[in-house]
């Protein structure tokens, strides 16, 4: 049956039902809803001036591209792979469960807590402090390189690669130092113990003010060993004695017998089988200011041996 054609520059109808075929060949404009409860089949570019609403799944069997902003009020499920050739921002929290893996550079402003193992194939650099809590292990085979100052505790190791070459193959260490820091906080007891090595040389104790005490009636010092409590310095007075000193270059001395130094004043003590060295604060009455160190001074001696000629 052939099919009539019907030309008009306008047409206004309540309700257009088509039974068969329907082919418009210019623009059309519906002033209300397209419903559609069947497939509809779309061969040209669509173009959409407001929102695009999909209450099901959206199938596409090519490329999807968006030049605008796009938000997602839920999930976005991706199957395949993804390419960005741009920033990928994330403003909460982003969880990747298998391998990440990035052929730039990964920049992170902030804290970065990382709770599994870290492998590196090639350097790490770090331009500022590194704080390790539970060491730092480095493999015999292995070279560490420190570019910038290096400290020990708070102490800046000025020695130079030479100079610390000459510690290579001494057994044993030369001298060691042990410092304890105190600090008033009302009436109390204070107390310090240093563990000495079995076979090492107490060359000095040393107490230092920074701060005299200034509890209300008192606060003394006494410094010792198993053997004597008191042996290093005894009834030494804090809120007087030794006069405070905030550089740390004074203090006193119980090797040079300086006032208040017990029974071991200008000796040296060796401890053959190891021991305990005590320093105790007593202070009665209240009190908020006083700050002290106690520094051992002691040497783990190199047996020498003694030829007959």
């Amino acid at each position: 049956m052939a099919v009539t054609p019907f030309v008009a520059d306008k047409i206004v109808v309540k309700q257009l039902v088509v039974k068969n075929k329907c082919e418009i060949q210019s623009a059309i404009t519906l002033a209300s809803t397209l419903a559609v409860t069947g497939a509809t089949t779309l061969t040209g570019a669509v173009s959409m001036a407001s929102t695009l609403a999909v209450t099901g799944a959206v199938t596409m069997a090519s490329t999807l591209a968006i030049t605008g902003n796009t938000t997602v009020g839920g999930t976005l499920g991706v199957t395949g792979a993804v390419s960005m050739a741009s920033t990928l921002a994330v403003t909460g929290a982003s969880t990747l469960t298998g391998n990440v893996s990035m052929g730039g550079t990964l920049e992170v402003t902030g804290a970065t807590t990382l709770t599994g193992a870290v492998s590196m194939a090639s350097t790490l650099g770090v331009t500022g402090k590194i704080t390790a809590d539970g060491g730092i292990d480095i493999p015999a085979t292995k070279v560490l390189d420190v570019l910038g100052e290096f400290h020990i505790g708070s102490v800046q190791v000025t020695a130079d690669a030479g100079e610390l070459n000459k510690l290579d193959g001494i057994a044993g260490a030369l001298q060691e130092v042990f410092e304890a820091d105190f600090e008033a906080d009302g009436e109390g007891t204070y107390t310090a113990e240093v563990t000495i090595p079995a076979g090492a040389v107490v060359l000095d104790v040393r107490w230092m003010n920074s701060v005299l005490w200034d509890n209300a009636t008192s606060a003394g010092l006494k410094v010792g060993d198993g053997n004597d409590d008191d042996g290093y310095f005894t009834g030494v007075d804090l809120k007087s004695a030794p006069v405070a000193d905030v550089n740390g270059a004074g203090g006193i001395s119980s090797f040079k017998g300086d006032t208040g130094a017990g029974a071991f004043g200008g000796l040296s003590v060796s401890y053959p089988t190891g021991g305990t060295i005590s320093a105790v604060v007593t202070t009665v009455g209240a009190g908020s200011a006083g700050r002290s160190k106690l520094v051992v001074l002691l040497a783990n001696p190199v047996a020498v041996t003694v030829t007959k000629a």
